[in-house]
């Protein structure tokens, strides 16, 4: 493709300068050669054009022309039969914007997992390992440092890998396959119940997904280690399942040290940081005040965006998909 391009170029540029040469013997032959004559006459031609165009008011001119009617441009956008991108966009609700999706700060939660309120502890999950044994370094390093918080205690069990990572009540997945050139090296979706208006919402599973196809142990990540590539994507999409937006969406800014970073830069951001955790505290601390207020805190002036709504196992629950971009 770039060979073409370049291709191309250079027969534009041919084309041009032929154009202009022909121009160029086209003079001389109607002058029979001579050029001084030619060039007397050229000067005195612009003189007689900067005569006319003195005082001229280009702004005004350019002001002068009618602006585009854009009146209904959206509606014919959204008539268009747009190509497969991947999957199906129909299905996603990101809540990864600057504003957390939700009226939220950027990395605050704004749906927790149940905590056992009786027995006054903070948050106690398994997380499944449907992953391929190449993946389980990762998987357990993600475990490891994402138990460093005071408020989470992990455990781990294994299954048989599962590429297609269906969900299972009460625990997060986490499984690893080649899903193709989607846009995105790890997903997670979320599938929550209860109420807006008690502010109360629960997650009800986490199915995390490594993609192969930008994170396989043979891709070329250059200039990034695949090694730093596949931990960051791991504790990322891990960090989705405990309910967290993104820290930040800007590749090229600078590094928060934290997996829920976006950064073109994965060895600087391999596990989470002290403001994740600070979150994890807030979030799955047994006090039910703190959780109440941070579960239903919104900005009124940020409209809650509307998610999907699917039935499983019966039941209505919302759907909320969360992906980091290649």
């Amino acid at each position: 493709m770039a060979k073409c391009c370049a291709c191309l170029r250079c027969s534009s540029c041919t084309v041009i300068m032929l154009i202009i040469g022909g121009i160029a013997a086209f003079l001389v032959h109607i002058y029979d050669g001579d050029v001084a004559e030619l060039v007397d006459d050229a000067t005195e031609l612009g003189g007689k054009m900067k005569d006319v165009f003195d005082g001229f008011n280009f702004t005004e001119a350019i002001d002068s022309i009618p602006k585009p009617n854009l009146t209904g441009l959206i509606e014919r956008i959204d008539g268009i039969e747009w190509p497969d991108f991947g999957f199906d966009f129909d299905d996603i609700v990101s809540f990864d914007g600057p504003r957390g999706g939700a009226g939220m700060p950027n990395g605050t939660a704004t749906v927790g997992w149940k905590i056992n309120r009786e027995k006054d502890t903070s948050l106690e999950l398994e997380i499944v390992n449907a992953c391929t044994e190449d993946w389980y370094g990762w998987f357990y390093q993600a475990v490891e440092d994402w138990e460093k918080s005071d408020v989470l205690t992990l455990s781990s069990s294994v299954v048989t890998a599962d590429p297609d990572c269906k969900p299972i009540d009460g625990v997060m997945k986490v499984c690893n396959s080649n899903y193709g050139d989607t846009g995105w090296k790890g997903i997670n979706e979320l599938l929550i119940s209860g109420s807006v208006a008690t502010g109360e919402k629960i997650i009800v599973s986490s199915v995390a997904k490594m993609n192969e196809y930008y994170v396989g142990a043979n891709v070329n990540t250059w200039p990034n280690k695949i090694e730093d590539e596949r931990r960051y994507t791991m504790c990322h999409e891990m960090g989705h399942g405990f309910g967290f937006n993104h820290l930040d969406e800007n590749f090229m800014n600078e590094d928060l040290h934290s997996c829920m970073d976006y950064s073109s830069r994965p060895g600087n951001n391999l596990e989470p940081n002290p403001m994740d955790f600070n979150s994890l505290d807030a979030l799955y601390s047994p006090l039910d005040n703190t959780r109440r207020l941070l579960r239903s805190h919104r900005n009124p002036s940020i409209p809650h965006p509307q998610s999907t709504t699917i039935v499983h196992n019966g039941v209505e629950m919302e759907k909320r998909v969360y992906y980091l971009l290649v």
